[in-house]
């Protein structure tokens, strides 16, 4: 596994779990997981899930 699958792994679980709490705006999550925008972080989470930060927390 290289350094990037196992860092894209991470920020995957990590999303998925605070995104789950609903504390958090997308937007902190974003920057707590070291996006540089929320739109590059929906992008990635839709990558990884198939699905918008907004549907997946519907």
């Amino acid at each position: 596994m290289s350094f990037q699958q196992l860092r894209d792994e991470t920020r995957r679980q990590l999303a998925q779990e605070y995104i789950r709490e609903q504390e958090l705006s997308l937007s902190q999550i974003a920057y707590m997981l070291g996006f540089s925008d929320q739109s590059n972080f929906s992008r990635a989470f839709k990558r990884w899930t198939g699905m918008a930060p907004k549907e997946y927390r519907g």
